[in-house]
């Protein structure tokens, strides 16, 4: 694995982690994390998949490896012109997306913007449709996690334990810990949240709490694209008649579900890589 890094028009710096080398036979994979996640989430599906391809694991603006920008700027809009700005200096003719929760946002918006280099699509636990109370119990989550992070690697599996008891009942301890980890970093020796908490500050001004979002034109832009969907059965943020009405819209719509998994699966058991790694063939 190594990292590439990619001056943007705005002056920042969007890092990525690339795995795998470019083949012909095998179109490239970009993967797409959850709004305060990074690339760190996708290690497992990437080192399966770089056996045969390149995957890019981009961390967007704000997370992980890549600079904080204004708060203004933490938009989806601006995002997805990062991710096409890379895309650009990629030249990819032709390649699969994958895209956790935010990031599955943004690799339909990307879908929509490049739909003859855009192949297949894999959505973890996103959908057209948000439950308002899950986004609210995120909001809630990132501010606590923003405001007060742990002091140490033990603190951080202490804070995070609840949401795995109540939430992620099939983890195993390597799923916890890759998620503890993905989490914070150390700076100077103290733990540090892995994203800028400005995003935890404007999370929720993006949409009307008495509204929540409504994506179906993105979709329904999208949606003659081969599309698997992994849905998490505990998923507090896309309910199971969300799922229904994607069916509904897109009746060849692949659909994994990950039990005993909340928002959003890990992409780390062997049911959710072999499936992944068949879709995107």
């Amino acid at each position: 694995m190594e990292i590439q890094a990619f001056k943007m028009s705005s002056e920042i710096t969007v890092r990525a982690r690339v795995y795998g080398c470019l083949a012909p036979q095998h179109p490239p994979v970009l993967c797409l994390a959850g709004y305060s996640r990074n690339g760190s989430d996708f290690t497992t599906v990437a080192e399966a998949l770089s056996a045969n391809r390149i995957v890019v694991v981009v961390d967007t603006r704000g997370r992980g490896m890549s600079d904080w920008a204004p708060d203004e700027t933490y938009s989806a809009e601006h995002e997805s012109k990062d991710v096409l700005e890379v895309l650009a200096t990629l030249a990819w003719p032709e390649f699969d997306v994958i895209g956790t929760s935010r990031g599955g946002v943004l690799a339909q918006i990307i879908a929509a913007c490049l739909p003859e280099q855009v192949r297949r699509i894999v959505l973890n636990d996103v959908g057209p449709e948000f439950d308002m109370a899950g986004l609210l119990a995120i909001d809630a989550s990132l501010k606590a996690r923003a405001n007060t992070p742990p002091t140490n690697w033990l603190q951080a599996r202490a804070m995070l334990q609840p949401l795995r008891e109540s939430f992620f009942p099939a983890w195993t301890d390597a799923d916890f810990d890759a998620f503890v980890r993905g989490s914070f970093t150390e700076k100077n020796g103290v733990l540090v949240s892995a994203f800028d908490p400005a995003l935890a500050q404007v999370f929720t001004r993006n949409f009307d709490p008495e509204n929540p979002p409504n994506l179906w034109p993105l979709f329904e832009t999208v949606k003659h694209k081969p599309i698997l969907l992994v849905w998490g059965d505990r998923s507090t943020l896309l309910r199971r008649h969300m799922v229904d009405a994607m069916k509904t819209a897109k009746p060849d719509m692949e659909l994994l579900v990950a039990k005993g998994q909340a928002h959003p699966p890990a992409l780390r058991s062997k049911e959710e890589i072999s499936m992944i790694v068949n879709f995107l063939g």
